[in-house]
């Protein structure tokens, strides 16, 4: 139909806007505007239903968002559109996250996050940078220690590097969350990335740091 066809037109430079390239000084005003529309219910054509919650929304955007609701819209462009095997809180965050492009991802929610990703396709998933632009600094070890427990090094290098990224840029929320780390985490961090990455300068006041904010557990 001619209306799809104008979505998908929409679609692709929406995924321009969203993924992969870092925003610039115009783009703070285009997710502001969006999800200004949004909190007014202006132009939403899309009503999704989690767990009996109903969400509205616009379809260009979500689909830009996530493959599996634009495969959905692609074979039946409805107005209604029922998501089955996820979590409603989870969902919730990342429809924000599509509408104001700002990190959400901690150590509480991580894991209904990923796996309402998995189930949904969601776009940033693909590739670790743009996945990681979801994620706060405080919630980085949450997901290094997910990761960990999945085997998952490609995501716990990222991890790994976002927090020393933060820590070298004397950021206080990294050196705070990196202190909660455990002697097994903070080697696994200190070892895992190459050492061009980081000084060894960098890497000994963060095991110094880390060293004389565990003193206490002794």
């Amino acid at each position: 139909p001619r209306t799809f066809i104008q979505l998908l037109r929409v679609n692709q430079k929406i995924r321009q806007l969203f993924f992969p390239a870092p925003r610039n000084s115009t783009q703070p005003d285009a997710f502001d505007h969006l999800k200004d529309q949004l909190k007014k219910d202006i132009l939403t054509d899309l009503t999704l239903v989690v767990d009996n919650h109903r969400i509205k929304c616009h379809k260009a955007i979500l689909a830009a968002f996530s493959h599996y609701i634009e495969r959905k819209l692609r074979k039946n462009n409805s107005s209604r559109l029922k998501i089955k095997g996820v979590d409603y809180r989870s969902f919730r965050l990342l429809v924000n996250f599509a509408y104001s492009h700002k990190p959400f991802i901690n150590g509480r929610n991580v894991e209904g996050v990923i796996k309402a990703m998995q189930k949904l396709e969601i776009r940033p998933l693909e590739d670790l940078r743009s996945f990681f632009c979801m994620v706060q600094v405080e919630g980085s070890l949450g997901v290094l220690r997910y990761a960990l427990r999945r085997y998952n090094h490609p995501l716990a290098h990222h991890a790994c590097g976002q927090l020393l990224n933060a820590f070298s840029k004397s950021d206080r929320t990294a050196c705070r969350t990196l202190k909660g780390s455990t002697k097994s985490e903070m080697m696994y961090i200190l070892t895992s990335l190459p050492s061009y990455c980081f000084s060894e300068v960098t890497l000994h006041i963060l095991a110094e740091n880390w060293c004389n904010g565990r003193k206490g557990d002794a």
